[in-house]
């Protein structure tokens, strides 16, 4: 039987060369080859992975950039929160970190200075720099124990739908840095500016964990002046001095096109209860519903 006769590797590579000499002169190239646009991920996605996996059975800073646990972990205890989640498009993700360039690099007289300041994390994408949600709190970070879980969940939920909030949008109004109760970390947040719905959502989500006991401390009360923000980057320690200079022009331009451009809008609140999410979806503007109806 005669053994079929399969070019040598040197044969295929002289393949492409002899093809190619073969083209008549005048005519047109091959098209180039289009890269490949990959669809967006559904917002659901993000809410399988919203807790990274463990890797050490103890509480380990040096594991999580010199983060320390506000709560240690304690079997039955389920740390919680409710927020509002946005994830920034590319044109929005371009403009929050234009405006975090700018404050991680101050101009020279500033840079020669001889003090240091901890390292700058953007809290906008992850360390394989992929895009990562932002969100506004509606709760401080809640430990719910087994037995109530499920009860404040359940009021939780009704609490948001009694609101009747629709989907809503904000605008940034300035930055500033923000610290954590503990005083180990600080958070540069953008300030927001016009949205009555999230004083009514804040109201319900006060209310119900006003009414299961003080551990679940309400937001807001007694420091309004912090009011609703996003964080966008954090460092260890607290703020210092005048660490952020908004009156510089180049910070003050860098804010000026995110209050202008960025598109900050929710359509549904979420619960995070360990590492389970509920969504709870915004009811129909009044608009939407005369379009639906009419």
């Amino acid at each position: 039987m005669a053994l079929v006769n399969y070019p040598s590797s040197s044969e295929e590579e002289t393949c492409p060369a002899k093809t190619g000499q073969k083209r008549k002169r005048g005519s047109a190239p091959p098209p180039p080859l289009q890269k490949s646009t990959m669809p967006p991920l559904p917002s659901k996605f993000h809410d399988l992975y919203t807790t990274a996996a463990r890797a050490s059975t103890t509480d380990d800073p040096s594991l999580h950039g010199g983060k320390v646990r506000a709560q240690p972990h304690v079997q039955g205890n389920w740390p919680s929160h409710v927020y509002l989640e946005w994830l920034p498009s590319p044109q929005d993700a371009a403009l929050l970190s234009n405006l975090l360039s700018t404050i991680r690099n101050p101009p020279s007289p500033q840079s020669k200075s001889k003090q240091t300041t901890p390292q700058l994390h953007s809290l906008l994408t992850s360390e394989l720099s992929t895009p990562l949600p932002l969100h506004i709190s509606l709760s401080r970070p809640l430990v719910l124990q087994t037995d109530i879980k499920d009860e404040v969940l359940d009021a939780l939920d009704k609490a948001v739908r009694a609101a009747r909030v629709g989907s809503f949008s904000v605008t940034v109004e300035g930055a500033r840095w923000v610290s954590n109760e503990e005083g180990t970390r600080c958070f540069l947040v953008l300030g927001l500016r016009g949205s009555g719905e999230l004083n009514k959502l804040l109201w319900g989500v006060n209310r119900v964990l006003g009414r299961k006991g003080k551990n679940l401390g309400s937001l807001y009360e007694g420091f309004e002046e912090s009011g609703f923000h996003i964080s966008i980057a954090w460092r260890l320690g607290a703020p210092q001095g005048n660490e952020l200079d908004v009156s510089r022009a180049g910070v003050v331009e860098a804010l000026r096109k995110c209050s202008k451009d960025l598109d900050i809008a929710f359509e549904s609140v979420k619960i995070k209860v360990g590492n389970s999410i509920t969504v709870i979806p915004l009811v129909q503007t009044a608009q939407e519903e005369l379009g639906i109806l009419g």
